[in-house]
């Protein structure tokens, strides 16, 4: 056996060349350079720390030869080892050692260089650890450093996360300086910059921590309560790099939720962990390779599942392949340790949520040709198509205005193993169809709410109300909003047995009515004394009855026709002082109203407060309406902080200009390129011109994004096309054929 000393520090080397173990003693005054002295003898010999540099001629670390004798690393100042680059690290890495004797010297100066780094740089500190391949090194240079780092406990903890951010101790120390901390004696503002900071630094090792953090529920909250609401966003950001969860998987999905409902921000956050993200970001479609791990890592298989769907939803195919693809990797870790204990129904249950999510994007972004190929294979690999998938095909089909391959699949469906809410969307879907296919003639979308919701002649049937709304005298006795003496006038569509006898939801409502108004003279649908009417009616019949499924949808179709009078364009629109009034009432009514979250449409009042500034000046009645937007928990939009800004720039008031012009990039706003365009021409100053330059830039690149991402789906999902179709069956064969199969 060899042994190299230094002073009071020794490497015991087996005589393969492997270092065994390096020990430092107090006092640790050997970080200094002497010139170099070499005793040998046959077992032992003592070498000092500083070695002639032989590389000083290479201007660049990148310039020396990958097969230079010595190692650079065995003459290398460690302030200079301190300051490379990244790529200037990753080709030291590449260098070979030719001797133990080198990979000794190259342990002192990595090791001396990380103990000056970590406990300010911890993210350079990372890199120059990990340009170690050899994992003895590795486990060597740890050592030592944490050794060097006694009294030290937070900088202990960051080369812990460096090293092994899975270990016992990692965890165990990680807790001990965080509850110091939360103990310490200063004021919260300091408390909740000096957890930031801790936080800060462990995310910037570069590590991924494969096993999560569980911090005490109460610990949880006093660390919400210390740094404030307006900072949680910022939290989560750290929760996700450090997968660290509160124990209480209620209180973690009550957090997570909030965030989904503050601002686009608050949202780009909760879904990917982003830190501190500007205006710009939030377009980003991509992440660096540890911060994707980060993510896979953090989430479950059905939580990355629900952030997939939440971008198919918001039509963001690019960011939803991206999650669909953190599934599939998810899949692959989870699976391999519970392929062992049940194989089978574990794959299949989640290759078939994957399949589904793949349908879904298909069906979402795709075409109706594309999305039967997806659903055949499907069928043929028996895997079930479940009602979601079939739902949204429904709803392709009816914007796509293929009304003959929407009841193709209609008739497929399996009404009698639906439960009742899922017979209700299929309803719902029903009413839509009618409405967008028979849009200005009443009687179509009045015969099937007679069919649908009950026998007519009862209290709560669908037929009742609409007579008790004045509904029916329009197109059966034209005449406004009054009672019909019968409704036997009215014709019931034809519908299967298992649809009847639904509850008619106020949504449902919100289509008949915009159907009645549509077939209304363009002098009448637009008058404020008849939407008044029927308004009026509205409020008496609702302060005695329920809908099922409440919201506003049915008063955004009053405002809606009170607003847009110049129906060729929303913008240009000249709305008559009347139907400004009715719209206050009509808020004053809202405001009563216990709606909350999904039940309250951000379009609704987005129109009334645009519109009280733009046309009336209206600025108390503005703010009214954001307050209670905010109060709500929805999220503002582009067009109701715009014209605070264009207002406030016509004032010549600094202060409120700058201000909203702080909260449109503060919060994330989404903005669309014609709105971009605008706004820039409001930016006096460089900075926020600058931004609003960079947000379109990253817009673009979204957009590109996106299509790459639809260009990948086609190759990498669907079979490939062949030029001979003539033995094809059609789409309208296929999908009837599918159907079928299901039923």
């Amino acid at each position: 056996m060899l042994r190299f000393q230094y002073l009071s520090q020794y490497v015991i080397v087996h005589g393969r060349g492997r270092i065994r173990y390096w020990q430092w003693n107090a006092p640790r005054t050997h970080f200094t350079t002497s010139s170099s002295v070499l005793h040998n003898s046959i077992n032992e010999f003592t070498l000092h720390p500083q070695i002639p540099k032989p590389n000083d001629k290479f201007a660049a670390i990148v310039d020396i030869p990958p097969d230079i004798f010595p190692h650079p690393l065995q003459s290398m100042d460690t302030q200079r080892l301190q300051q490379f680059t990244k790529r200037e690290l990753r080709y030291l890495s590449g260098i070979e050692y030719n001797s133990t004797e080198e990979k000794a010297n190259a342990c002192f100066t990595i090791s001396t260089a990380i103990k000056d780094l970590i406990p300010s740089n911890p993210k350079q500190a990372s890199r120059i650890y990990h340009l170690l391949t050899d994992e003895e090194m590795k486990s060597l240079v740890f050592r030592n450093v944490i050794e060097s780092l006694s009294g030290e406990e937070t900088s202990k903890v960051y080369m812990r996360f460096n090293a092994e951010p899975t270990a016992y101790e990692t965890k165990a120390s990680f807790l001990k300086a965080l509850l110091n901390l939360l103990k310490s004696d200063v004021t919260s503002k300091q408390k909740s910059k000096m957890l930031f900071e801790y936080f800060e630094r462990i995310s910037q090792t570069e590590m991924v921590n494969s096993k999560p953090i569980l911090l005490d529920t109460k610990i949880f909250r006093t660390i919400l309560e210390i740094i404030g609401e307006r900072n949680h966003s910022d939290l989560y950001s750290y929760l996700l790099h450090l997968n660290i969860r509160p124990k209480s998987e209620s209180v973690f999905k009550k957090f997570r939720g909030s965030l989904l409902m503050i601002s686009p921000r608050s949202q780009f956050i909760a879904n990917t962990g982003y830190i501190n993200p500007k205006w710009y970001d939030l377009n980003q479609t991509k992440f660096n390779p540890t911060h994707t791990a980060r993510i896979i890592e953090f989430y479950s298989f059905f939580e990355l599942n629900a952030i997939h769907n939440h971008y198919v939803h918001h039509s963001d195919p690019a960011r939803a392949s991206l999650f669909l693809s953190f599934m599939v990797a998810k899949l692959e870790r989870e699976g391999r340790r519970e392929l062992a204990r049940d194989p089978e129904s574990f794959t299949k249950h989640r290759v078939s949520v994957i399949l589904k999510c793949v349908l879904n994007l298909i069906i979402r972004f795709k075409n109706v040709s594309s999305a039967t190929q997806v659903l055949k294979f499907m069928k043929d690999e028996n895997f079930n198509v479940e009602l979601e998938s079939l739902v949204l095909l429904l709803r392709m089909l009816r914007q796509a205005k293929e009304y003959d391959q929407f009841v193709t699949v209609l008739t497929g469906i399996q009404l009698d193993t639906l439960k009742r809410n899922e017979r209700n969307i299929i309803v719902d879907e029903i009413l839509l169809l009618m409405r967008d296919k028979f849009c200005s003639s009443p009687k179509v979308i009045i015969g099937y709410v007679s069919a649908l919701f009950g026998a007519p002649q009862h209290q709560r049937s669908g037929l009742y109300i609409l007579n008790e709304l004045g509904i029916l005298s329009y197109p059966y006795e034209s005449t406004i909003a009054s009672k019909i003496t019968s409704t036997q006038v009215v014709q019931p569509a034809t519908v299967d047995d298992k649809l009847k006898n639904s509850n008619l939801t106020s949504r449902g409502l919100s289509y008949v009515y915009q159907v009645l108004f549509n077939s209304m003279e363009k002098s009448q649908r637009h008058n404020a004394s008849v939407i008044k009417k029927y308004f009026q009616l509205y409020v008496n019949y609702m302060s005695e009855n329920l809908l099922n499924e409440p919201d506003d949808k049915p008063l955004g179709v009053f405002l809606q026709f009170l607003f847009y009078t110049n129906e060729d364009a929303e913008r240009d629109s000249i709305v008559p002082s009347g139907n400004y009034y009715l719209a206050k009432t009509i808020f004053e009514y809202y405001k009563t109203l216990k709606l909350n979250g999904n039940q309250i449409t951000s379009a609704t009042l987005q129109k009334l407060s645009r519109d009280a500034i733009t046309k009336f000046n209206d600025i108390a009645f503005a703010t009214d309406v954001i307050r209670f937007a905010r109060d709500k928990g929805k999220m503002l939009t582009f067009h109701q902080i715009f014209p605070f800004i264009k207002k406030a720039d016509e004032n010549r008031d600094s202060k409120k200009f700058e201000f909203w012009m702080g909260e449109l990039t503060k919060m994330g706003v989404k903005v669309t390129s014609r709105e971009l365009n605008e706004l820039i021409t409001f930016c006096r100053d460089p900075e926020p011109a600058k931004n609003a330059y960079k947000y379109k830039w990253s817009m673009t690149k979204h957009r590109r994004d996106n299509k790459k991402a639809l260009d990948r789906l086609s190759a990498e999902f669907l079979p490939g096309n062949t030029k001979n179709t003539a033995n094809h069956p059609s789409e309208e064969e296929t999908t009837e054929e599918i159907i079928q199969n299901e039923s």
